[in-house]
């Protein structure tokens, strides 16, 4: 059996997610050729695009790491180079609300620590997803990460103990 996982433990993109990477990656003609692959790969290709379930069918049948990858596929591609683009509207919309919504929490704990002159550092998906990427519902995030300076732990904790969200939070548990 073939080892999938890289030295530091990481696994390596499966056969999907690799055909959808070039799809999001290469120029149009190769990725559209790869996305198509991809398509009959996955025996994709001839789910009814007027169900209703469709984006489901869909999503059902792929992993959540080439989930992922679909709005990569789209921004390269455009959404009018296949029929099934425009159906992920919605999914994409979500993608940017849920977004947006860990940019808003991230901004207002920066906001509060900056008060604190604690300093935070961006990083992973919230940094990649301001800088390097057109759109954000580009890069999917479930969570913001945030970078806490070691020599600030004790400061941090301190802030949060005695704010009233954190204490009622710990009492809940």
């Amino acid at each position: 059996m073939e080892d999938t996982k890289l030295k530091n433990g990481w696994d390596f993109p499966n056969g999907l997610q690799t055909l959808l990477l070039k799809s999001a990656l290469l120029n149009r003609n190769e990725a559209m050729r790869c996305f198509l692959d991809c398509l009959d790969l996955n025996q994709l290709n001839y789910l009814n695009i007027k169900c209703k379930s469709f984006l489901g069918d869909f999503m059902e049948k792929i992993d959540l790491g080439s989930q992922r990858l679909i709005p990569l596929v789209i921004e390269n591609l455009e959404v009018d180079s296949h029929p099934y683009f425009l159906l992920f509207t919605g999914y994409k919309k979500n993608l940017w609300v849920r977004n947006q919504r860990i940019f808003l929490a991230a901004k207002d704990l920066l906001e509060k620590l900056s008060k604190e002159r604690i300093p935070m550092p961006l990083i992973k998906g919230i940094r990649m997803a301001n800088f390097y990427y057109q759109r954000i519902e580009s890069r999917p995030m479930n969570n913001g990460a945030i970078l806490i300076p070691y020599a600030y732990k004790t400061k941090t904790l301190e802030y949060f103990r005695n704010q009233i969200f954190f204490t009622e939070w710990v009492k809940s548990l």
